[in-house]
């Protein structure tokens, strides 16, 4: 059961790692796609955007796996179930979060890495 809590607890201690240690130059050990590295406005921007949305996405898939295993009690749902389903939902919210960040980023920035 506690495996289950591993990822959002990892992504949370990674989003405020990146918080904390918010990097300025271009290339650093921050997030960063091909749209961020073309402009110091588009690199700044990502490294906001990226500690926010894990931090968020790391809440909400705490919550839902609580949840999931306070409702799995009522469903009388075997351990592997459980642990099955824990894992499908973790890798949706992965993806989401992903997407998420990348459109983020792509709404507010062209191929030039200028703001629109």
């Amino acid at each position: 059961m506690i495996f289950n809590f591993l990822t959002p607890i990892l992504m949370l201690l990674l989003g405020f790692y990146f918080k904390l240690n918010n990097c300025k130059k271009i290339g650093d050990n921050g997030f960063y796609i091909n749209r961020s590295k073309k402009s110091i406005q588009a690199w700044n921007f990502t490294q906001k955007v990226v500690p926010n949305t894990l931090i968020k996405f790391a809440l909400l898939l705490l919550v839902f796996i609580s949840l999931l295993i306070f409702l799995s009690k009522y469903q009388y749902w075997s351990i592997l179930k459980l642990q099955i389903i824990c894992f499908m939902i973790t890798i949706t919210f992965i993806v989401l979060m992903i997407i998420a960040i990348y459109y983020t980023i792509i709404i507010n920035f062209d191929k030039d890495g200028q703001k629109i």
